[in-house]
């Protein structure tokens, strides 16, 4: 799924939609010593292309070594007593 910025009408017409008049509204249920302070040091801004390789390196960096038995059948083995 593609992320896609939203306009601020769309963003009024979400929070519309949950009962919310604003984003602060939206998450006052959250303890203010829980909410961030400042924005978060990230990288950026970066392309599709380039957050989408940046993501596959961070994937390969973490899985070295493992084997992946997603998209694999499995069959059930009924063995008699």
């Amino acid at each position: 799924m593609r992320y896609l910025p939203k306009s601020p009408a769309e963003r009024q017409e979400m929070l519309a939609a949950i009962g919310a008049k604003s984003i602060d509204e939206l998450f006052s249920s959250i303890p203010e010593r829980f909410r961030l302070r400042e924005p978060l040091k990230i990288p950026g801004p970066y392309s599709e292309a380039e957050i989408i390789q940046y993501f596959k390196d961070r994937a390969a960096e973490n899985s070295n070594g493992y084997t992946v038995f997603l998209g694999r059948a499995f069959t059930i083995i009924c063995a008699p007593w």
